[in-house]
């Protein structure tokens, strides 16, 4: 598998973005996976925070959820390596018409920095070819990748489309 993206030689002077994976127990059943409210930008999420989303720890954590919880799954795939993946964090994800857009579905992230098998074996089962992409699967396992870099309204509309074809 080839992963596509364009990126540019990274500025060793500009920041660095926090950790885009969050890890730690919600209240939730036992038997049911973790999942922690977080803001888009990947910072912990106050009480007060309207622009709190879930993330799951792991698309295995988040495909469960998914399962338990009927809803339709999210994947954000993404790379330290592609700038209009950093763009997509940084300006589309926190965008309030995508959070809204985005409450239906049990979201995960992917981070393809780094060649790894499970990553690999990830973006194959999905269907994911590049890097940014968005992965939507619903319980059926009908499934629809948005690549590239895309507008918050574009992405937005995607996620009602494939929700309301539910």
């Amino acid at each position: 598998m080839v992963l596509v993206g364009c990126a540019g030689a990274p500025d060793p002077a500009a920041p660095t973005a926090p950790p885009t994976e969050v890890v730690i127990a919600a209240d939730r059943p036992a038997e049911t996976p973790r999942a922690r409210r977080v803001e888009a930008s990947g910072h912990a999420a106050s009480s007060e925070s309207p622009t709190a989303l879930v993330w799951a720890e792991s698309i295995e954590a988040a495909r469960a959820l998914a399962s338990h919880a009927k809803k339709p799954l999210l994947v954000f795939v993404r790379a330290e390596w592609s700038t209009a993946a950093l763009e997509m964090e940084r300006g589309i994800l926190d965008d309030p018409a995508f959070e809204r857009a985005a409450r239906p579905y049990v979201l995960a992230r992917i981070d393809a920095t780094e060649e790894k098998e499970q990553t690999y074996y990830w973006l194959s089962t999905l269907g994911v070819n590049g890097v940014p992409s968005v992965a939507l699967v619903d319980a059926s396992g009908r499934r629809e990748v948005i690549d590239g870099l895309v507008s918050a309204e574009e992405l937005t509309r995607k996620l009602n489309e494939f929700v309301e074809r539910d």
